[in-house]
């Protein structure tokens, strides 16, 4: 629908990804069955909430399901490098492109800019999509990344990624 419009205007390139990326954050939220609905809602807005502060008066913390608690460290510090080689190669990937790597996705801007040549090009292939989709959300969350918005030529914003100042630092001194 958002590819073949029913009124036949096609949008540019930079809003049909606008649109997919809005799309995919609602269906993120939906599956996300495990994180507090305020938290997971004010993040999206750029706020921080509590989850202890809700009271179980969401769904998701209402439930009484059993979680399985997984260690991502290992994979939390693999995806600040990554982010930070594109860093330091003043290289602006956006979230998805980011992602995209991480997981080890064979699509073209990926071989076109070399980034499958990367040690850490798949190097969480073995997550789940949910599980790889919560680690970059915390990661924005606790502010370990961040996000800049970069008008382009056709006037839209685009998202990159970036590693926080204070987790630059750490990893520069560690």
């Amino acid at each position: 629908m958002l590819r073949n419009p029913q009124n036949g205007d096609r949008p540019s390139p930079e809003n049909l990804e606008r649109q997919e990326d809005a799309v995919r954050s609602v269906v993120q939220y939906c599956q996300n069955i495990s994180e507090c609905r305020r938290v997971q809602l004010l993040q999206y807005f750029g706020e921080s909430f509590d989850p202890k502060e809700c009271r179980r008066r969401c769904d998701n913390c209402d439930h009484d399901g059993i979680f399985t608690v997984e260690d991502v460290t290992k994979e939390a510090k693999d995806v600040l490098t990554l982010v930070k080689y594109f860093q330091n190669g003043r290289e602006r990937v956006t979230f998805k492109h980011c992602q995209a790597v991480f997981r080890g996705a064979n699509t073209s801007p990926i071989r076109e800019r070399q980034h499958d040549k990367h040690p850490l090009y798949g190097a969480g292939r073995h997550m789940s999509n949910e599980l790889r989709e919560q680690l970059f959300q915390k990661l924005l969350a606790i502010e370990g990344l961040n996000t800049v918005s970069i008008k382009n030529q056709s006037g839209f914003h685009h998202a990159y990624v970036e590693v926080s100042a204070i987790i630059v630092h750490l990893i520069d001194s560690g």
